[in-house]
C-alpha cells in the first residue's frame, strides 16, 4: 500500500514483492510467510464451502447430516485442482494476474451470489427472497464482468 509506494514510487508493482530483488532475504521471508498464511487459510475457508456444496447436492429425502462420501470429496477436490491449474496456466508467471482473477471470481460469488442463494433457499419472506434474487443477479454480473475484464487484460 502506502509504504510500498513511498519506497518505490511510480515503479510500484501490483505485487509489491516483485519490486524486491530475488536475492533479498527479507523479501524471501515475506514470500514464505504469505505462502504459509495461504496454506493455512485455505482449509479453513474450504471446509464450510464443501459442507454446503454437499448438502446442496443431496437427493430429496437424504440425510443432510450423513458423512460426506469419499467419492464426493475426491470429485470435488479434483474439480478445484483442475480449475486452479487452469487459472495458473492462463496467468503465466504473473502473481498479480492470479490475484485479479481470484478476486473477480470469488469476490462477486462470496459477497453477493452465495448469500443471495442462501437467502432464497432459507424460506424467508417474499421480500427477503426477492432481495436474495437481486443479490444473485448482481453477484453473477460482477463475477462475469470482472472475470471477462481480467482475462481480456491478460490476453492483451
Amino acid at each position: 500500500g502506502v509504504a510500498g509506494f513511498l519506497r518505490f514510487g511510480a515503479q510500484t508493482q501490483g505485487d509489491i514483492l516483485t519490486n524486491f530483488d530475488v536475492s533479498d532475504s527479507l523479501a524471501d521471508l515475506a514470500r514464505v510467510c504469505i505462502a504459509i498464511a495461504a496454506l493455512c487459510a485455505f482449509p479453513l475457508q474450504h471446509f464450510p464451502a464443501r459442507m454446503i456444496l454437499h448438502k446442496m447436492t443431496l437427493r430429496a429425502g437424504a440425510d443432510a447430516n450423513a458423512p460426506i462420501s469419499d467419492t464426493f470429496i475426491r470429485l470435488e477436490a479434483s474439480i478445484w485442482c483442475i480449475a486452479v491449474l487452469g487459472v495458473s496456466i492462463a496467468a503465466g508467471n504473473s502473481l498479480s494476474a492470479i490475484f485479479q482473477l481470484v478476486g473477480a471470481v470469488c469476490g462477486g460469488t462470496v459477497i453477493f451470489t452465495l448469500p443471495g442463494i442462501l437467502t432464497v433457499q432459507a424460506g424467508a419472506p417474499l421480500l427477503r427472497r426477492a432481495l436474495g434474487a437481486v443479490l444473485v443477479v448482481v453477484g453473477l454480473f460482477i463475477t462475469v464482468a470482472g472475470t471477462y475484464a481480467t482475462i481480456s487484460g491478460m490476453v492483451n
